[in-house]
């Protein structure tokens, strides 16, 4: 088949997932926006990809300036629209878009509706809930009431999508409830890319030569937005004598680095987001690492961080809702402790019993390292996502013939 994989921001497992594909055969062409800052996989081509796969980049001209909504709004319209074009020229059989604003899943729906391709809606995030609460905290009724009407698109959207892949059953009760039909549901949890990212010996190198002293480091690697609650960053390295290094970008990180300036905390570091392949260097440093995410945000996103943090082999802490998926995993296998958000002296009371156990962070790291190994074989999740786009395909044909 020509299947076409998106994934806007260009995460590593959507790629990987591609490679996989290409690699039984089928003809993947996999796109993703150039102009989101935010880390990416590999989208490079490598010496052992399938002559079938091709990777694009697609930027819009213009700045993308992602915190003025309407900015933003114009220019994922005009994304939409130029991956909708690419849709009509390649005439895919089955398209998968995850992650993607609503007002560019849009135009790429309607794209494959027009060329007669079937559509698979990889559920990331719930982006109704989430701009309903983020907005109506930004903009009180008048941002609940856009939050409203990006609830009825994207209910509208999933209703229309052949297939939904949803990443955590959690989600199940709001697709419900977008009038999704159960049959049309597949739930395939998110993974890593194990084999790109080893376990590594603690790498006290890469800290002496990024000049960190060789204390006790505690590392957050990836986005800092809306839905993340950075204080608990501040709070660890004020309270203890160690490394707190957030690899970050963004208003977020750069208002918590103002902050340690203004506080006097000098062993909390800001550095930018790392390339993926160095990614595995900067997880080694860790002794631990750190995961945060609000309390409401936890009804509407997995924080995917956790999956290539299990692949590292070191301990997670964590400031999520207990009843979060990427919680329930650090819990039911001893990755690692979770807290729930806002939960200051816990967080710090965990911190301090990691940091004083060096027994202890193998334990956990070892549990976490074990299993991703069990559950992120690319093999078995090629196996669930073919399965899943032939049942996509073979409806799109049947309502076609009715």
């Amino acid at each position: 088949m020509l299947i076409v994989v998106h994934d806007y921001p260009g995460h590593a497992f959507p790629v990987q997932l591609s490679r996989e594909l290409a690699r039984r055969g089928h003809r993947v062409v996999h796109l993703y926006s150039e102009d989101d800052r935010s880390p990416r996989g590999r989208m490079e081509a490598r010496v052992d990809d399938a002559s079938t796969l091709e990777i694009a980049g697609i930027s819009m001209p213009g700045l993308f300036d992602k915190d003025n909504f309407l900015k933003r709004r114009s220019h994922e319209i005009s994304y939409g629209r130029a991956v909708a074009r690419t849709i009509r020229d390649l005439v895919p059989d089955v398209v998968i878009s995850a992650n993607t604003p609503l007002d560019a899943q849009r135009h790429i729906q309607t794209a494959c509706r027009s060329v007669g391709c079937s559509f698979v809606f990889w559920v990331q995030d719930l982006i109704g809930d989430a701009i309903t609460r983020i907005l109506g905290r930004k903009l009180g009724v008048v941002g609940q009431l856009v939050g409203v009407g990006y609830g009825a698109l994207e209910a509208k959207m999933l209703r229309r999508s052949d297939r939904v892949v949803a990443i955590t059953d959690s989600f199940l009760p709001y697709l419900e409830r977008s009038g999704v039909h159960a049959e049309k549901i597949d739930v395939v949890t998110n993974w890593a890319p194990i084999d790109e990212l080893p376990s590594l010996p603690l790498n006290y190198d890469w800290r002496t030569e990024n000049s960190f002293p060789n204390k006790v480091t505690f590392v957050y690697s990836g986005t800092l937005g809306h839905k993340h609650n950075p204080d608990i960053l501040l709070d660890v390295a004020d309270s203890f004598d160690c490394n707190v290094l957030v690899f970050s970008e963004g208003p977020v990180a750069n208002s918590l680095e103002v902050q340690a300036a203004e506080k006097g905390i000098a062993n909390l570091h800001v550095r930018p987001w790392v390339s993926f392949e160095e990614l595995p260097l900067v997880l080694a440093a860790a002794d631990v690492l750190v995961t945060v995410i609000e309390s409401d945000a936890a009804r509407y996103s997995v924080p995917s961080k956790v999956l290539a943090y299990l692949c590292a082999g070191r301990p997670i802490i964590a400031s999520i809702p207990t009843d979060n998926l990427a919680a329930e995993i650090i819990q039911s296998e001893g990755a690692g402790f979770v807290c729930p958000p806002h939960d200051r002296d816990q967080f710090l009371a965990r911190a301090g019993q990691l940091i004083a156990d060096p027994e202890l962070r193998e334990r956990m790291g070892g549990a976490g390292r074990s299993f991703a190994e069990r559950s992120f074989r690319i093999e078995d999740l090629g196996d669930r996502f073919e399965a899943l786009i032939k049942k996509a395909v073979d409806q799109r044909s049947d309502e076609a013939a009715a």
